[in-house]
């Protein structure tokens, strides 16, 4: 009868090297598929949103709406809110 310690077993994953890691991701595939849902909402909740923010921050914009009148304006928005005595 033989018995595997546990410093058996971490030899044999440093050993198998990267493989090893590919194996654990395979033998886990239900526990991502399970996971990648709530990370593909989190992105559409978070990540664009903030991403649309940024996008916007660059654009001329007129009030309301009218996302389609925007005209491209680089880092003036910055400049205009950096030297803005209101600001600081």
């Amino acid at each position: 009868m033989t018995i595997v310690t546990g410093k058996a077993e971490a030899r044999r994953r440093l050993q198998s090297g990267r493989s090893g890691v590919l194996r654990e991701i395979w033998e886990h595939r239900a526990d991502y598929a399970y996971v990648l849902p709530a990370i593909a909402v989190m992105l559409v909740v978070i990540a664009y949103p903030i991403y649309y923010t940024i996008e916007l921050s660059f654009f001329k914009t007129p009030p309301g709406l009218q996302l389609r009148d925007k005209s491209f304006i680089g880092f003036d928005n910055y400049t205009t809110i950096l030297t803005s005595e209101v600001f600081w």
